[in-house]
Order: C-alpha cells, then sequence, then structure tokens
C-alpha cells in the first residue's frame, strides 16, 4: 500500500473543497455577468473594482505609544459603486467579469487536476508535467488579462468621470505577483520534464 504524504493529503482535500465552493459561487457570478451582458439588470447597485491609484486630500491622526501623528491618505486602492448603473455601463463589466471566471474556472480546474494525479502517485508523470505547463500558460494569459483590465479602467473609463476631492494617480496594478508564479511553474514544469527524461536515459543504459 502506497503511504501518502500528510501534505498531499491536505492539499488534496483542501483543494477540492475550495474548488467545490470556487464553482458554485462562479455559478452563480456567471449567470449575474451574462444578466449584465443582455441587459436583465438595468438600474444596477454595481462594486468595481479599480486597480489604478486614486490620489485623496484626506489627513487623519494616528495615536500610537503615547505619541498623536499627523498622517494624509496619498495613494489609494479601492472599489467604486456606480449607483442605479445603466446597462451601457454594466455591459462592460459584464463582459470583464465573465472572461475572469472563465480563466479562473480554468486555472482551478487545471489545477484540481495536477494535484489529483499528485494524490494517486503521478509525481512525474509526462501528463502532469503537461497539467503544470497549462497553468503556467494560463496564468501568464490571466495576467495578461488583468493588465490590460488596468490599463482600460486608467486610459478610457476613468477619463470620463470626474471627482470632487480626489484624482486618478498615474500608478495602476500589474498584478507582478501572477506573473511570477506563472513563470515559477513554467521552470518547474521544465524541470520535472528535465528528470523524467533523465530517468528514463538512466534505465535504458542500465
Amino acid at each position: 500500500m502506497n503511504h501518502k504524504p500528510t501534505s498531499v493529503k491536505v492539499i488534496y482535500w483542501m483543494t477540492n473543497v475550495i474548488f467545490w465552493i470556487f464553482a458554485v459561487a462562479s455559478i452563480f457570478a456567471i449567470f449575474f455577468a451574462g444578466a449584465l451582458i443582455i441587459g436583465l439588470l438595468d438600474k444596477t447597485q454595481l462594486h468595481v473594482g479599480m486597480p489604478v491609484a486614486m490620489n485623496l486630500n484626506e489627513t487623519g491622526l494616528l495615536e500610537y505609544n503615547g505619541q498623536s501623528v499627523d498622517v494624509e491618505f496619498v495613494e489609494m486602492y479601492g472599489k467604486i459603486h456606480f449607483i442605479d448603473a445603466p446597462s451601457a455601463v454594466t455591459r462592460i463589466f459584464g463582459v470583464f467579469m465573465l472572461l475572469a471566471l472563465s480563466m479562473g474556472l480554468y486555472i482551478f480546474m487545471t489545477f484540481k487536476k495536477f494535484i489529483t494525479n499528485v494524490y494517486h502517485g503521478a509525481y512525474f508523470d509526462r501528463s502532469n508535467i503537461f497539467l503544470l505547463k497549462r497553468i503556467s500558460y494560463a496564468l501568464i494569459g490571466f495576467w495578461l488579462f488583468a493588465v490590460f483590465y488596468a490599463m482600460f479602467q486608467k486610459f478610457y473609463f476613468l477619463k470620463h468621470l470626474t471627482y470632487e476631492s480626489i484624482h486618478v494617480s498615474g500608478e495602476y496594478q500589474t498584478f507582478n505577483g501572477v506573473l511570477i508564479a506563472a513563470l515559477l511553474l513554467w521552470v518547474l514544469s521544465h524541470i520535472f520534464q528535465k528528470g523524467v527524461e533523465l530517468e528514463r536515459e538512466n534505465e535504458l543504459t542500465i
């Protein structure tokens, strides 16, 4: 009987539980995004993540260790609440939402398949290495999508908005952590692939 490491068991069961929770939530979110796209939800209270920095003119007071320090909010990221947003606005974010959910589900499903193979002992199997490459490529695609979304917000959408006490900064999120994770997985898949090739060459020489 093949003994599975505790870490593999924990990751396997956590991945399955989180995946199904995410899948159920994504189904509802996909229906919601579809309703936004086809215009069923006109005058919607829409909360949209803004990966573009905002400069504020707000000051505050920090009470710490018996001292008072004046502070000022200089640059922040947050969300915009569209009050009774018309379908012309909700359609745009419905498309972004649908694309993000689709890519997220694909990445999560591929990762779940990878972890399942590892759980069943296929650590350095060629098909599992291919899954690892697929995850890295999908993460790069998701990173490009996220950067495009941030640039869309900064250079197209936000220029149509006016504010009283804040203005758009020149900074926007580039989500470099996603790119780094993708490159690490890509390098790891090639290391595994080389290990499999060396193992087979060693078997042939013996």
